[in-house]
Formats: C-alpha cells, sequence, structure tokens
C-alpha cells in the first residue's frame, strides 16, 4: 500500500456528520470531550454499600446527571439540525448496539434498580447519537484521546511531585493507583481519577493501530510523536489485555501494509535477543505480573470466581436477565466490591438475558463479517484491502476488551465512546463498498 494519492485516481471529498467541520465546532467538540471526561472521573471513593444506600446520590453523582443532561440537549440538537448522521444507524454494528439500547431501556421495567438503569439507558442513546454526529473520526478520535491522555500525564505527575495543594483526588501514583483502581498488594500502575488503567490501556492500544495503519513518511514526526507517547503510556498501564491486543493489531498492519512488515520483523529479531538476555525476561514478567501471585494469575486476577458467580445469578434468570447495569445491585465478589462481570457477554447475559447476549454477539460478529468481506474483496481491489485490514486489527482490542471487561455492555465511557466511533467511521465506508467496485484512492485520505 502506497503513502501518497494515486493519481489514476480522482481527489473528492468524504465525510460524515457535522461536528468539527469549522473552527467553531472544533471548539466545541473539545468543550463537549472535556464534560465528558469530567463526567467520568472518579473525585471520591465510596464503599459499595453506599451504592444503593441512603448516601447513593451524593454531589458528584449530581454533577453527573447534570452533565448528561446538557449532552441529552446537544444530542437532540444534531437530531433537529440533522447533523447527526442516522442512516449510520441502518444496519451493521451500530443497528444492533441501538437494538441493545432499546432492550436496555426495556428491562428498567424489571430491573432491581430501575432509576439507574433508565439512567445509564439514556446515556447509551445519547453517546450514540453524539457518535454519529461527527465528521472526520480519524481526526476527532485523535484529539479526543490527545485531550484524555494528556489530562491523566498532567494530575499524575501533579500527583508525583506533591504539588496537589491538599486535593484528595490528586495524589502520587502508589495512592492514586490504591485508592481508585487496586489494592496494595499490586505494583504501581499508571491511573488517574480521570482514567482506569485498563481504560487507559485499550484506547491506547487502539489509538496506537489506528495510527500505525495511515502513518505516512510526511507524517512521522507529528503522528510517530504521539504515537511512540501512547504507546509509552500503554506499557505504563501495566494493562496486560491492553498491551498484548496492541501487539496482535500492530503485527496484522504490519502484514496489511507490507511497506511497515520489515520494521516489525526487525523489532521482533531485537525483542527476541533482548529476552534472550540474562534475567530480562524475568524482570519483563515480573512487571507485567504487577506483584500477582501465580494463583491470582492462574484465575485471570479473580475474575474465575467473577464468572462463577455470574453464571449463578444467569441460571436464576436465564431469560430476561435483572435489567441493565443491575450489577451495581448485587456484588460479584465481596472481597473486591467487584459489581461487575468483568466479561461483556456475562454481563450482557446478567442484564438482560438471552436477548442482551444474543444482541452483543451479533453486534461484534457483524463487525467482524465486514472486516474480513473487505479483506477478502473479489474484487481485488487493494483500498477495500487495506480498509479491511485496518478494520480487523482496530476489532483485535475491542474484542479482547469484551473478554475481559464488560466492554459494550458495560455504562457509556471513554472506552465504549471509541468503540462505538470506530464502527461509525467504518459504517460509513462499508457504505461506500456496497455503492463502489472500484472507489477512488483518495478515500484513504480520510484516515490521514
Amino acid at each position: 500500500m502506497r503513502d501518497h494519492q494515486d493519481s489514476r485516481y480522482p481527489s473528492q471529498s468524504y465525510s460524515c456528520g457535522s461536528i468539527t467541520s469549522n473552527l467553531t465546532e472544533q471548539c466545541w467538540f473539545i468543550g463537549l470531550t472535556l464534560l465528558l471526561l469530567s463526567s467520568s472521573a472518579t473525585f471520591r471513593y465510596r464503599d459499595v454499600d453506599d451504592l444503593w444506600g441512603g448516601s447513593a446520590i451524593d454531589g458528584q453523582v449530581l454533577y453527573q446527571i447534570c452533565i448528561w443532561l446538557i449532552l441529552g440537549v446537544v444530542a437532540i440538537y444534531c437530531v433537529l439540525t440533522k447533523k447527526a448522521n442516522l442512516s449510520l444507524l441502518s444496519s451493521g454494528p451500530l443497528l444492533w448496539f441501538y437494538c441493545y439500547a432499546v432492550c436496555a431501556t426495556v428491562s428498567a421495567i424489571y430491573s432491581i434498580g430501575p432509576a439507574l438503569t433508565v439512567f445509564r439507558s439514556y446515556q447509551l442513546f445519547v453517546g450514540l447519537i453524539l457518535v454519529v454526529s461527527v465528521k472526520s473520526y480519524p481526526r476527532c478520535l485523535l484529539l479526543f484521546v490527545g485531550i484524555w491522555i494528556a489530562i491523566n500525564w498532567i494530575l499524575v505527575l501533579i500527583g508525583f511531585f506533591g504539588l496537589d495543594g491538599g486535593v484528595s483526588w490528586i495524589r502520587g501514583p502508589d495512592d492514586a493507583f490504591i485508592s481508585y483502581t487496586g489494592t496494595e498488594i499490586e505494583a504501581w500502575r499508571f491511573a488517574s481519577a480521570i482514567g482506569h488503567p485498563a481504560n487507559i490501556s485499550i484506547v491506547t492500544a487502539i489509538t496506537v493501530i489506528g495510527i500505525a495503519g495511515t502513518i505516512s513518511r510526511q507524517d512521522w514526526r507529528s503522528k510517530g510523536a504521539m504515537m511512540v507517547w501512547l504507546a509509552m503510556t500503554n506499557v505504563l498501564t501495566v494493562g496486560r489485555v491492553g498491551f498484548a491486543a496492541m501487539i496482535i493489531g500492530l503485527v496484522i498492519v504490519a502484514i496489511g501494509r507490507r511497506v511497515f512488515f520489515p520494521i516489525t520483523c526487525v523489532i521482533f529479531i531485537i525483542s527476541l535477543l533482548v529476552f534472550m538476555s540474562s534475567n530480562v525476561d524475568e524482570k519483563l514478567l515480573g512487571y507485567f505480573g504487577r506483584g500477582q501471585s501465580t494463583e491470582e494469575l492462574e484465575s485471570f486476577s479473580g475474575r474465575t470466581g467473577i464468572y462463577e458467580r455470574a453464571l449463578e445469578l444467569i441460571e436464576k434468570a436465564p431469560i430476561y436477565g435483572y435489567g441493565y447495569r443491575s450489577g451495581r445491585m448485587q456484588v460479584y465478589n465481596e472481597a473486591s466490591s467487584t459489581i461487575h462481570a468483568h466479561n461483556a457477554f456475562l454481563e450482557s447475559y446478567v442484564g438482560l438475558g438471552i436477548i442482551g447476549l444474543l444482541l452483543m454477539v451479533t453486534m461484534l460478529l457483524s463487525a467482524l463479517w465486514r472486516a474480513l468481506r473487505m479483506l477478502i474483496d473479489h474484487r481485488c481491489n487493494r483500498v477495500w484491502r487495506y480498509f479491511g485490514t485496518q478494520y480487523l486489527a482496530l476489532l483485535v482490542p475491542i474484542f479482547t476488551f469484551s473478554m475481559s471487561e464488560t466492554g459494550l455492555a458495560g455504562e457509556l465511557g471513554v472506552p465504549q465512546l471509541y468503540f462505538l466511533a470506530v464502527f461509525a467511521s467504518y459504517q460509513t465506508i462499508w457504505q461506500s463498498f456496497l455503492k463502489s467496485a472500484d472507489p477512488p484512492f483518495s478515500m484513504i485520505s480520510v484516515w490521514k
């Protein structure tokens, strides 16, 4: 795949939606990004009992409700002014996610936590409308991730140098991890009040893969630097799933781009030599082991017990489930106060029963089928194969995150919004795929 535009194909514009079409709307996008990120931040830690106790609605919860009401108004504005490209919801993974959101809303009728189910379902619709209102997905995704990771770095560095000014939610690296994300027996991981290490790991992984698949010789200085920064952040989170997904995705990109393949081979050889060095392999295994015992690693960080608990709940309500996000009303693990199944398929099954599980499976398989369909294009068109390869590589983090975390079955956060944006961007490409047998090479410039 060449990095420059092919002169045999005429240049044409290729865009969708409306957000970020000019400077003013870029400012609006940044403002909405900051609102979204602040609403997902954790400015305090509460015991799981408080989640359904008398203090369930505190100042932070009220702030989140207000922010999402504002975002709801923005979503309505996008629909009424036709800035939202609702045609993206006509088929594919976005259609199945829309159906999932509808079922989540209906589940409030029998949910053990109806108020929470209604609010979380409302977030799904608002987030979906905002996503399909974006114009240039690659540029918006880079800007969105860049802002989020930069804020995380700022908070971590402020805490590291003790410049928090007594603010309780800005702490040093060790305290921040223990307070918001882990336990004292685990090693330090990159995290802050605005980003869980698992979320940071998977989002940086998918962004690195996206940049690697589109970077050209002219972009190495700017995008290359961002790619290295995000990859370094990924390693610092010590997210094993995110790191593995990033490596696998990069290998797929390398094979697809060919030009990138020799670089990967060199890195592989160097890595092999490093691993053969004395004590290096033990240090790396110790780092990614995060101080956990063999027993903890074999139980997938305690997930096997959580899965067993989820299966017990499923047996009691296999048809309809307990209601969307009902896990907050029933603890999966008393010791760690875990309130979700750490698996998108189990989480959807517990919340929405067999219907939720089928919708989740269909959503992810429809995305995979489209990637393979473009990759194995009978017309042998290199543009479609390019997009098929990139889509397949980007789906690796989405699938792995769905196996180890709640994925798209969980409440709407940064990773979920990111996954939906990936689906939306390739929905526009898929629509062109169905219409054009010989697409212009300039289509690839949308990812430049």
